[in-house]
């Protein structure tokens, strides 16, 4: 049942009595980052399947080796112990299977495109002037973690909150490295 309002003979069955202007303010409407809402998105083509069978031009300049003398060699060069080296290619391998597996999804290859973009970035801009100093690869791992792993994945936690497809960790972070690096994006040595 609905209460009568009056006012100077004005009744109403419900809804405002305004004796001149009545403003009303649209909620606002909020701004989402670019890379939340590719998470979002990607939660939608995930549970959708909505699969694409072309590879952005983009993540593709990723995937392309740029020469072949691997991540081995590579590190080896760098004066990277055999452990390191085995790590290494561990975790470079769980980072290419999630890569492989979730590139038929538009979204997830906008946000590999970004990370993989940002993490070279860092790396040019944070660590190869370390190594150009003459810093050991093995004395670099708590700047490659605090400059690299720990933003992007700090950076995850706050966009991707609502990541229910993805679930990228430190480790696979650390990953992206080194499949930079097999494919040529990041050097460590100059």
């Amino acid at each position: 049942m609905t209460k009568k309002i009056s006012q100077k003979n004005i009744e109403t069955e419900s809804g405002d009595v305004v004796g001149r202007d009545k403003i009303v303010n649209a909620p606002k409407q909020v701004k989402i980052s670019h890379i939340r809402r590719l998470f979002r998105d990607l939660s939608t083509e995930y549970g959708n399947e909505d699969k694409i069978k072309q590879i952005c031009f983009e993540l593709t300049a990723y995937q392309i080796e740029k020469d072949v003398i691997g991540l081995e060699a590579k590190l080896n060069d760098a004066g990277c112990t055999n452990n390191y080296i085995e790590n290494a290619e561990v975790v470079k391998q769980k980072f290419a299977k999630k890569l492989y597996h979730y590139q038929e999804y538009q979204s997830a290859q906008r946000i590999f495109v970004l990370l993989l973009a940002q993490i070279s970035e860092l790396f040019r801009a944070k660590i190869l002037p370390l190594l150009n100093e003459g810093k050991d690869v093995i004395e670099l791992q708590n700047d490659i973690y605090e400059e690299i792993i720990n933003p992007i994945y700090e950076l995850l936690s706050k966009e991707a909150s609502e990541d229910n497809v993805l679930y990228l960790n430190p480790e696979e972070i650390k990953g992206m490295i080194y499949y930079l690096t097999g494919r040529c994006h990041i050097k460590w040595i100059a």
